[in-house]
């Protein structure tokens, strides 16, 4: 079985961000995704909401994040929840067409979208959990940088992120407003 470097045929120069993969515990181990080594949980920096988990890249650009956020789903179907959720993150941005993207939770469906805003190239997926109706929202920020090298570089994380995406405790559903 390929490694995650081969099966999303990184440029080496993007092998130190994305090499080395790991599962990571997310809301207190109810939720697990892969994600790069080396990344730096933002809520032992300073306070995120219970909805959120933030991470920073250790080794590269600190400016990179990646965020996980879980929010109620609007029952208007997948794509207007996507847009829903974009017009309440970004002021003034442009996206692309809204693609499928792999995902291996049972009774889900995942779109995921490239946003640009000033500055900032950023890669959101909106994952569907029927059974506890939530939305999932996965967002890699790469501010300073081409839509091109973003894709190159950034994409992949996103993409890993939702194909090893895993709820492990339903309960954690119980809470979310």
């Amino acid at each position: 079985m390929p490694n995650n470097v081969e099966m999303f045929n990184l440029p080496t120069e993007v092998l130190s961000l994305s090499s080395i993969m790991g599962i990571t515990k997310l809301y207190g181990g109810a939720i697990e995704s892969s994600l790069p080594s080396g990344i730096i949980d933002v809520s032992n920096l300073r306070q995120v909401p219970d909805n959120q988990e933030v991470f920073i890249l250790e080794d590269g650009p600190k400016d990179i994040s990646i965020i996980f956020d879980l929010l109620q789903h609007n029952d208007l179907g997948l794509e207007a929840s996507l847009k829903e959720n974009l017009d309440d993150i970004f002021e003034n941005y442009s996206a692309g067409k809204a693609e499928p993207i792999d995902i291996t939770v049972r009774n889900s469906q995942a779109l995921s979208v490239t946003v640009t805003a000033e500055s900032v190239v950023s890669f959101v997926a909106v994952i569907y959990l029927s059974e506890s109706d939530t939305d999932v929202l996965i967002t890699v920020n790469a501010p300073n940088t081409s839509v091109e090298e973003a894709k190159e570089k950034y994409y992949p994380i996103l993409a890993e992120a939702c194909a090893t995406f895993n709820v492990v405790d339903q309960s954690i559903f119980g809470g979310i407003q």
